[in-house]
Parts: C-alpha cells; structure tokens; sequence
C-alpha cells in the first residue's frame, strides 16, 4: 500500500448531505440551463447541437464543473470515512481515489468501485473539453480561474465544446455520483460484520448483490464522447 504524504484526519461530521448537496446543486444548475430556450440574444444550440453561451451562464457552467468536482472530493473523503472514520486532508482527487481504492478494495462490490472510479477519472481528465485537459487533480481553475501559482490558467471557451447531449451527461453524472455514494458508504461495515460471523468474501457478495437496491441500482444511461 502506497504512504502518502498528506495528513490523515478524523473526521466526525457526517458527509452525506454535503456529498448530495454539491452534486444536487450541479444536478439542479443543470435541470435550470436545458431548460431555456435562449441565452442572451443568441439561440443556445443551433443546427449542428452546438452550445452558444453568454458570459454569465457559461459562467454557471463553470460553477457546475467546480461543484461536481468537489462533490467527487466529498464523496471518496465520505466513504474513506465510513471505513475506518478517517481520510486523507488532500483536495488531490487522484490521490483520494488511489487512497480510498486501498481501503475499500476487499470491503465492497468491485463494479461499483470500478463505476466510481471511472467517473472519477474523466472528471479528473476533463472529459467534457479539448480545450482544457490540465492536470489540475485539486481542481483549482474553476475556484479561481487559474492555478495558485499561476502555471495554469482555465480557457473559458471550453463552454462552447459543450453539446446539450454533454450537458445530459453531467447531469446523469451527477445522479450516478450520489447512487454511488448511497451504495459505497455502508459496504465496508456489512463486509466487515458477515466476515466476523464467518461468511466468506463471495457469500457476502452474493448475499449483497440479492438485494434489490444493489440488483437494480438505478444508474442513468451513460455514454459519452471519447
């Protein structure tokens, strides 16, 4: 198991509804922007699905990205915490996730981890841009528009990559991200009691996966350009 540099905190606030509430406000942000017809005085996709955005709600984009951002940051810190009531005090998605993975991987049910971490690399990825794919794990440019050290600056003309299909995506994201959580953060613990009373790593698993929340998660369609 890798040693990572950052601290380790304890943490007893419960990081649930500020998990939902990030992720929930981008959801909703979201909801808000399909729905309008027009931005400013130009239509917002014309023929060809392309997104034309005004200063302001491309703006509200940027607010969303941050959000679902930091919503991934609550949530691996979330269920870093329903394992053993700490985690990492790094804002490093890469390194929470790296971290959260060594925890969790023998306490829960591998597709879900596989799901999370998939979502949470291409957020980390900037899947939704060509014009942005920076290495920014601490997800600075959408807090402050550039790096504290000045090395990276966010091109805000990656709005206008975006399709209504993309918008469609981040939303169903959104939904995935807090399914997610919902189904990550009480594994680790049921793992933990059925192998006390000496149930198997596979009879735990199965006996998960029969419960019809696990058996039909509820995930939202997920396609998205490569």
């Amino acid at each position: 198991m890798p040693q990572f540099k950052t601290k380790v905190i304890k943490i007893e606030t419960a990081l649930m509804p500020f998990v939902h509430g990030f992720l929930s406000l981008a959801e909703g942000g979201l909801n808000a922007l399909m729905l309008e017809d027009q931005c400013g005085k130009k239509k917002w996709f014309d023929e060809q699905d392309k997104a034309m955005y005004d200063l302001f709600d491309g703006g509200k984009i940027i607010a969303i990205v941050f959000n679902i951002r930091h919503g991934i940051e609550l949530l691996l810190k979330n269920i870093s915490v329903q394992k053993d009531g700490k985690c990492l005090s790094s804002h490093d998605l890469n390194e929470l996730l790296l971290d959260l993975e060594n925890k969790i991987q023998d306490f829960c049910l591998e597709e879900h981890l596989d799901f999370l971490k998939e979502v949470v690399q291409r957020y980390v990825s900037w899947w939704f841009s060509t014009k942005n794919q920076p290495n920014d794990p601490m997800n600075e440019l959408t807090r402050f528009g550039q790096s504290k050290n000045g090395n990276k600056k966010l091109l805000y003309a990656f709005v206008h990559d975006l399709s209504k299909k993309d918008l469609e995506q981040m939303r169903n994201d959104c939904h995935n991200l807090k399914r997610l959580n919902d189904l990550l953060e009480g594994q680790p613990r049921w793992f933990t009691t059925m192998k006390r009373i000496g149930a198997s790593k596979q009879e735990v698993k199965t006996q998960m996966r029969s419960v019809s929340t696990i058996k039909n998660p509820g995930f939202k369609k997920y396609s998205v350009k490569n």
